[in-house]
């Protein structure tokens, strides 16, 4: 009898050990034995937001993507606004046609700038932003997009 006592109060002060060890573990090092995407702090706006989904971005300041550029600016001057892609609230062109200048791309590049660095709140505004960048700036852009 007093042997099965004190294996039991052995028991109960193993498994109090590791409880108050676990916690301390826990506590020093929340984030040590997750994976690295759960270590990941909150994204604060839409770049952080879609690089933790994966996605990547065109080249927004040195030339690499401008011919890329230029083909979306054709793309985005022939949508309809009836079209499931919606176009980029004030966002303007000063060239007309086909032919599309440096100052345009710029214009291009500035605006995704300015939509990747929107911060996340909630609402139709900023889900319309997040769907521009996915839209309009992201390497996923640089696919054919279905414009009628």
């Amino acid at each position: 009898m007093v042997k099965s006592l004190l294996v039991t109060l052995f028991a109960v002060g193993a498994i109090t050990s590791s409880i108050v060890i676990g916690k301390n573990l826990i506590e020093e090092a929340p984030l040590a034995g997750l994976p690295k995407q759960q270590q990941q702090k909150d994204p604060e706006n839409i770049k952080e937001l879609l690089t933790n989904k994966g996605y990547g971005f065109l080249d927004v300041e040195g030339k690499q993507d401008d011919e890329k550029w230029t083909n979306l600016i054709n793309k985005y001057i022939s949508l309809k606004d009836e079209n499931k892609i919606k176009k980029i609230k004030d966002l303007e062109f000063k060239s007309k046609g086909n032919s599309f200048n440096n100052e345009d791309i710029q214009t291009f590049k500035t605006k995704c700038q300015e939509l990747l660095r929107t911060q996340i709140t909630k609402g139709n505004e900023f889900e319309l932003s997040k769907q521009n960048t996915i839209d309009w700036c992201t390497d996923k852009t640089s696919r054919p997009i279905n414009v009628s």
